[in-house]
Order: structure tokens, then C-alpha cells, then sequence
């Protein structure tokens, strides 16, 4: 895929704003652009350009990858929950002197209308649900964060995911799943909430616009909100990034013209 004037540019992806920058990138001159996606989703919407698809196994995978590919530029726009590839990609383009850039999702901040309880991680967050005796829960942080809830029986728990979980047999019947993927509407929101007489959500506070619908229909029916808190990845300050698209275009169209440069 690469020839004298032409790069690979390798886009991690699976979130709203990598489909974006991959629709936007595409039109490049001079690019290929290669979309992985983790594999977590069943039948992904395919990106623009070129995709791959499942994990790379580790530093040194993504190494191999990277070095197999001729990448000559990464962009992160994972989740800013995803901190282990966040971590991984870092070190790997450091080691190969790949230029790197991440997208930073702006995390939510609360308004004055807003109830939310700020945790550090779902076991406080389950605490929180125990401490305050809620009863209809709406949980928002997908499948693999289950376990800190299993033990609250007497609780329900609305959990929307985008795909049914692998160990959904052996999942409390409390639980009660909803396959939805985003974006969502505040009226959809609202709607969802009083349905389910939800008396509180639980969500990650994952930044960005895709899913703020429900922290808009929260404040609207004066529901509390357990939030959990963004990670704090201790290596984030190594990392380039911006917080708009805008941003990162303007980044690769320097790249592309010291590759251009440099390939002359």
C-alpha cells in the first residue's frame, strides 16, 4: 500500500469521531488511511478506507504491526476509557519514531442543574447506589463492568450495551438488557427513563456529544447521575493531542508535507 509519495497512516479507531476524521482524512492526497477497530462490536459500521479488525497482542504486536505496514503516521482517537492501547500505541511509535497524535475527548462538566455524585471507579459507584437506597437503576457503561453491581438483588438494572454479553447466562435476573447504539435524542432519552421509572444512571464520563443525551434528560427530570470519573492516565502529558478534529487535520497535513519532504 505505500509507494514514493504515498503514506499509511493507521487511525485507531471505534469511536464516533474516528469514523469522522476517517470520512474527512480519505480525500488526502498522499494517504492511505487504515482503520482498527478492537473486534468488541458485532458487524461494525465499516469506516472509509481501509480496516482492520481485533487486537494487536501487546506492545510487541503493535510493533510488528507497525513495522509490517510501513505506518508512517498513527492517530489515537480511542475511547478515553481505552487506556491500555492509549499506553501501548504510545510506547510502540516512540520506539519506532512514528509520529502520534491523540484525540482528546473534552470531559462533561456538570451545570448548576446537574445531581451528579462523582466516583473514581464502579465499585464506588455501586457503593453509591447502596449508600442512597436506589432501587431503578440506568446503567451506561457497557458489559464488561458488571461485576462491583451482581451482589445489589434487590436493585434493577436497566443496561444498555450494543451487543449482548458473552456470560449473559450467567448474569443476575436483575439485569435487564437494552441493545441500542447511539447517538440518541434527549427526548428518546427521557422517554427511555420514565418508561423504566429510573430514580438514577450510572455512567462513565466519557466526554463528546454522541451520548450526552442522557445527561441532558437526567437534568431534565432531576435525576441524579453517578459518574464515574475519567481515568487518570499517568502518561497522557507524554502524548500530542488536541481536543477538536480540526486539530488533528491540520496536524496530519504538517506530517504529510515532512514525509513529502523527506521522501524527495
Amino acid at each position: 500500500m505505500n509507494s514514493a509519495k504515498y503514506f499509511n497512516l493507521l487511525l485507531l479507531g471505534g469511536t464516533a469521531e474516528a469514523y469522522d476524521l476517517a470520512d474527512r482524512l480519505c480525500p488526502f492526497d498522499h494517504l492511505n488511511i487504515i482503520t482498527s477497530l478492537a473486534g468488541r462490536t458485532k458487524h461494525p459500521k465499516h469506516p472509509s478506507g481501509y480496516i482492520r479488525i481485533g487486537g494487536f497482542g501487546g506492545i510487541a504486536g503493535l510493533e510488528q504491526y507497525l513495522n509490517h505496514n510501513k505506518v508512517n503516521l498513527v492517530i489515537d482517537a480511542t475511547h478515553p476509557f481505552a487506556t491500555q492501547i492509549q499506553l501501548h500505541i504510545k510506547i510502540a511509535t516512540q520506539k519506532l519514531h512514528i509520529p502520534l497524535i491523540r484525540y482528546q475527548r473534552q470531559a462533561w462538566q456538570a451545570s448548576l442543574a446537574d445531581q451528579w455524585i462523582i466516583v473514581d471507579d464502579y465499585q464506588a459507584a455501586a457503593e453509591q447506589l447502596i449508600l442512597h437506597k436506589f432501587k431503578r437503576v440506568f446503567l451506561t457503561i457497557g458489559s464488561k463492568n458488571l461485576k462491583p453491581f451482581s451482589n445489589l438483588k434487590n436493585v434493577f438494572f436497566l443496561v444498555r450495551v450494543v451487543n449482548m454479553p458473552d456470560n449473559y447466562a450467567e448474569i443476575p435476573n436483575n439485569f435487564h438488557f437494552l441493545c441500542a447504539k447511539g447517538p440518541f435524542q434527549r427526548q428518546q432519552e427521557i422517554d427511555l427513563l420514565q418508561t423504566n421509572k429510573i430514580d438514577v444512571i450510572v455512567s462513565k464520563n466519557s466526554g463528546g456529544i454522541y451520548t450526552f443525551a442522557k445527561i441532558e434528560a437526567a437534568r431534565s427530570l432531576h435525576l441524579p447521575v453517578v459518574m464515574v470519573r475519567s481515568p487518570d492516565n499517568d502518561q497522557l502529558h507524554l502524548f500530542q493531542t488536541t481536543t477538536t478534529l480540526d486539530g488533528v487535520l491540520d496536524w496530519v497535513k504538517k506530517q504529510i508535507t515532512i514525509l513529502i519532504k523527506k521522501s524527495i
